[in-house]
This record gives C-alpha cells, sequence and structure tokens, in this order.
C-alpha cells in the first residue's frame, strides 16, 4: 500500500464505522424498541379479549395489576436495557415501599389466589410471556455487554430461566426461585410507573436514573 492510498483507506474505515454505528444506535435500536413495544401490546390486546370474553372481570384487581405491569413496560421501553434489569433485579427499583418485589409478589399471589385454577393459569402465562419478551429484549439489544452480565449473579438466573427451555433443558428448582424473585423486583419496577400518574412521575422513572 502506498501512501497515497493511505488517506483513501482510512476515509473508507471511517465511514465504515459511522455506517455501523447509525445502523446499531440508530435503526437497529429503533426496531428492537417497536418490536418489544408491539409484543406488549399484543400482550395487552390478549388480556383485553380474555376479559372480555367473560373469563374475569375488567375490574379484577389482577387484571388490573398486569394491566398496569405491561403499560409500564410499553412506556419505558426506549429506555430498556440489561445493566437496567439486573439492578432492578438485584436492588429493586422503585422508592415507593409499596411497590417492592416482595410486595409486588404478595399482591398477585393474593389476587389470583380467588380465580379459578385455569383463569390463575392464563394470567400467570401471559404475565411469564410479558417477562420473556423483556428479557429478549434486554439481550439482543446488547449481546456483547449481555455475555459479560450474564454470566453470574442476577443474569445467569435471568438468562437461565429465558434460555433453557429453548433448548429443551429445566431450570433448577433452587435457580427457578431465585430468578422468578428478581422477576417479581423487575415486573414492581414497571407497575410502580405503570399507572395513570405516569405523567407527573416520569422524570423520576428508575429507569430514567439508574444507568
Amino acid at each position: 500500500m502506498t501512501n497515497s492510498h493511505l488517506p483513501v483507506v482510512v476515509l473508507g474505515s471511517l465511514c465504515s464505522i459511522l455506517g455501523i454505528w447509525c445502523l446499531y444506535f440508530w435503526l437497529f435500536k429503533d426496531y428492537m424498541v417497536d418490536r418489544f413495544r408491539q409484543d406488549m401490546f399484543r400482550l395487552r390486546d390478549t388480556l383485553f379479549d380474555f376479559a372480555a370474553a367473560g373469563a374475569i372481570s375488567f375490574d379484577h384487581p389482577a387484571y388490573g395489576l398486569l394491566r398496569r405491569t405491561i403499560n409500564g413496560f410499553i412506556r419505558f421501553a426506549h429506555l430498556l436495557s440489561l445493566p437496567r434489569l439486573i439492578v432492578f433485579a438485584a436492588f429493586g427499583g422503585s422508592r415507593d415501599e409499596r411497590w417492592s418485589g416482595e410486595r409486588f409478589a404478595q399482591r398477585w399471589s393474593e389476587q389470583c389466589g380467588l380465580l379459578d385454577e385455569d383463569v390463575r393459569g392464563r394470567l400467570t402465562a401471559l404475565r411469564r410471556e410479558m417477562e420473556m419478551a423483556a428479557l429478549r429484549h434486554a439481550i439482543l439489544l446488547s449481546p456483547v455487554l449481555s455475555i459479560l452480565l450474564l454470566g453470574r449473579g442476577p443474569g445467569l438466573h435471568l438468562f437461565a430461566l429465558w434460555f433453557a427451555p429453548s433448548v429443551g433443558q429445566e431450570v433448577t428448582a433452587s435457580r427457578m426461585k431465585q430468578a422468578l424473585a428478581y422477576l417479581d423486583r423487575i415486573d414492581a419496577v414497571a407497575a410502580s410507573y405503570g399507572g395513570d400518574h405516569f405523567k407527573s412521575v416520569s422524570k423520576r422513572a428508575p429507569w430514567a436514573r439508574t444507568a
């Protein structure tokens, strides 16, 4: 390579890097956010149809809690990332103690406890589908970072819960219990900012606070 060709090579490399940057941070991320939101809209529509069919009242607390959580994921889809999910899983994210992971799990258990087994199972299946969509979105959005963060702690448990069934593997009881506790905390954050008071508290949302 002659010196006269060097500026051309450098310019070509810079253009390639710029193109990759635009593709990832503009097109790919926007696509992933739109895709995740569509998944959440579909789940919310399924939940609505389930209630419209008479399986559960629109006023039932369990219906309201699940819909509120889905709304939270929709509203903060553009800020959802794997590091934030892991922080929320490990430490929680809501300053409001009413929406701690433990309190969310208690509410869900109490509100679903009086439902018929089939209805309770359907709501739980919708909730798990919501959670798996959030995990898939966060992992696929940052594949390189995911490799670094999913090797231990909350990341490992959440990754096992998401990935193991897809390859025909079972999650151990202890890992499943810990992963579900982490998911309670993540869901609690979404639910705490998924209500009608969103506009007044959006600037204080933990999704925006956590790096």
